[in-house]
């Protein structure tokens, strides 16, 4: 892993990071967590040694909320679990649904407020052309189909939800509050 200041002309090889893959931010921007060698890491950005939270058997991105937790796939096919940023036992946050044949959860972002999370739901593991964007309020992991027959959904800040379909990306009107798509 690198990091680069904007203001700085040269990235910063990270010390101990190993051979980080799929990093994410804390919301602070202080620290960067990431997976290698079968593990969720986290380290800070300026350096220094590297901390181990959980055991992972693959990964497939992460999330840091604003009340210090990680939400992150355990494996290639699984659920999403939250854990502490200090590490600790993993809690499931939200279920595969088994209607819909789901095997994987992956690429979550924490919408506003930390009291839901964005998410690709799909039954294969490999070819998400008929992979969904969901989202789970935390607070009953009861996942919710936004998009069909898209992935790798991203809620902007300006109040859209973007996504990938057919190669292509189509951005919508989201209302985060309702949890749902207000426009084409």
């Amino acid at each position: 892993l690198y990091v680069r200041e904007l203001d700085k002309g040269a990235a910063v090889l990270l010390e101990g990071a190993g051979d980080g893959s799929a990093p994410f931010f804390s919301p602070d921007s202080q620290w960067i967590g990431y997976f290698d060698e079968g593990k969720l890491k986290k380290v800070s950005v300026r350096g220094g040694a590297a901390i181990a939270l959980a055991d992972v058997g693959g990964y497939r991105g992460g999330t840091w909320g604003e009340d210090g937790t990680i939400i992150f796939p355990t494996g290639f096919t699984s659920a999403l679990y939250r854990i502490p940023a200090q590490g600790g036992k993993a809690e499931a946050v939200a279920h595969l649904d088994a209607a819909h044949a789901e095997i994987t959860h992956r690429w979550p972002q924490l919408l506003p407020g930390g009291k839901a999370v964005l998410f690709t739901a799909s039954a294969d593991n490999n070819f998400f052309g008929h992979a969904t964007v969901e989202v789970a309020r935390l607070e009953t992991g009861i996942p919710k189909q936004l998009v069909e027959n898209a992935y790798f959904g991203r809620y902007l800040p300006s109040g859209y939800l973007a996504y990938v379909s057919e190669g292509t990306v189509f951005v919508a009107s989201f209302d985060v509050q309702e949890l749902k798509i207000t426009g084409t």
